[in-house]
């Protein structure tokens, strides 16, 4: 990979560094320059970088790609930076900054009525905030709640990130909790909508890869390449809940349900050592076809033993 080389005004030339090192380039504001705002075409992202980085920016809606990043505007006024350069070997992953019932209405699937009954329905299941589950496993207090609370609304990002970045609990920490979170049995607005017969499986599923900028793929018109399959053991595809359906020397394209998963994709990364292509499908589909191909593999070993 090439190296960086930086030129500063105020210390001079500075590097060279190695490219695989840098997650990103913040070019500073000068003193008294206002931050930059986003004019028409701009859609706001979150980029979730290594090292469990969120930040909030814009990015004309159909720039095209660097083979080695892109650039981006910081979306909030007390960013040190007017422009901000990713590289793409460090960025997890690109979300649209919208949440996930507003995507679902801008791009038709439902609309604000039917929006608004799947959030009154969903405020009948019972959930335990996150920051009450890290006070009552006590991992954090409530006056450190409550400062945590006051940076989100500031800079927008969930409290899980807030308490990342701010050091006050570990990631691990935070998923847990989130893990706990979700055995409370609070429904995502999603499958409330599917409950409630106003929308499909599938319209959730593509409206969230919209939202990360992922393909959407019917798994049922899909060629599965049974080597790909092979190349993760079956323990890992149970629990991670992610099946390879093609690979070649270099790349694995991996089927998941949550792209919000980055963690199980950093992983398939490590085992395999190739760069990982993503594309989202159906929960119900996954399951199933992670079913059959797992058994699959499980009597090609018994044969082979």
């Amino acid at each position: 990979m090439p190296e960086l080389h930086l030129v500063s005004s105020a210390v001079g030339y500075c590097g060279p560094y190695p490219m695989e090192d840098i997650a990103y380039v913040g070019f500073h504001r000068a003193v008294g320059q206002p931050p930059v705002f986003a004019g028409a075409g701009k859609i706001e992202l979150k980029a979730h970088i290594a090292g469990n980085k969120t930040f909030l920016v814009h990015r004309a809606d159909g720039d095209a790609d660097d083979s080695l990043g892109f650039y981006t505007t910081p979306s909030v006024s007390s960013s040190p930076f007017h422009e901000i350069f990713f590289f793409r070997h460090a960025v997890r992953r690109l979300e649209v900054n919208l949440p996930f019932g507003e995507m679902l209405v801008r791009e038709g699937v439902v609309n604000d009525v039917h929006l608004r009954q799947g959030l009154a329905e969903q405020q009948k299941d019972v959930r335990i905030p996150i920051g009450q589950i890290l006070i009552k496993n006590r991992l954090l207090s409530e006056a450190q709640l409550e400062q945590a609370v006051a940076l989100q609304k500031r800079r927008g990002l969930r409290v899980g990130e807030v308490l990342i970045e701010t050091g006050l609990v570990s990631a691990e920490d935070v998923e847990r909790a989130l893990g706990e979170q979700r055995q409370s049995g609070t429904r995502r607005i999603g499958q409330v909508l599917i409950d409630l017969k106003l929308m499909t499986e599938v319209d959730m599923s593509t409206t969230l890869a919209k939202k990360f900028g992922l393909p959407f793929t019917n798994l049922e018109r899909c060629h599965i390449n049974e080597r790909a399959v092979s190349e993760l053991s079956r323990e890992f595809i149970n629990k991670h809940v992610a099946l390879p359906i093609d690979s070649d020397a270099k790349v694995i394209t991996i089927a998941i349900a949550d792209p919000l998963d980055i963690d199980t994709i950093d992983l398939v990364r490590v085992y395999t050592k190739k760069r990982v292509s993503e594309v989202v499908t159906t929960e119900s589909q996954l399951l199933s076809y992670i079913a059959k191909y797992v058994g699959t593999l499980q009597a090609a070993s018994a044969a082979c033993g």
